[in-house]
């Protein structure tokens, strides 16, 4: 319920700074428990389908802000797909550990993007 009330870039940052830290715990533990990347999946997912809906709604922010959202939300979804895929699949640690990267790189840089956007929109 909270995430209805909240902006679709102050809720897309808020989930990627969490995959970034679940994703760091996984590298260094060397797993991911299925439930948490379930829930990040799932999370992940919304925050990509609320940012298309913000871009899609209104007055476009400006180029280079409304590029960077799509950028994000493209990088949300594949985030999705790669804790999803940590779910489906029986894994060895070190392939869990691979993708825990994987989603630590994305997310970092996701986090980035939207932080330089959350203070461009000054929201």
């Amino acid at each position: 319920m909270q995430s209805e009330l909240t902006h679709p870039i102050a809720y897309a940052l808020s989930i990627s700074r969490a995959l970034w830290e679940f994703a760091n715990d996984a590298v260094n533990d060397g797993e991911w428990p299925k439930p948490l990347a379930a829930a990040m999946s799932g999370r992940a997912s919304m925050a990509a389908v609320r940012l298309g809906q913000f871009l899609a709604a209104g007055p476009c922010p400006a180029d280079d802000c409304a590029r960077g959202l799509r950028r994000a939300m493209v990088n949300l979804k594949a985030m999705s797909r790669l804790a999803e895929t940590v779910v489906e699949q029986d894994m060895t640690s070190p392939n869990t550990a691979r993708i825990a990267r994987m989603v630590r790189c994305t997310a970092f840089q996701t986090t980035m993007r939207l932080k330089h956007i959350d203070h461009a929109l000054d929201l």
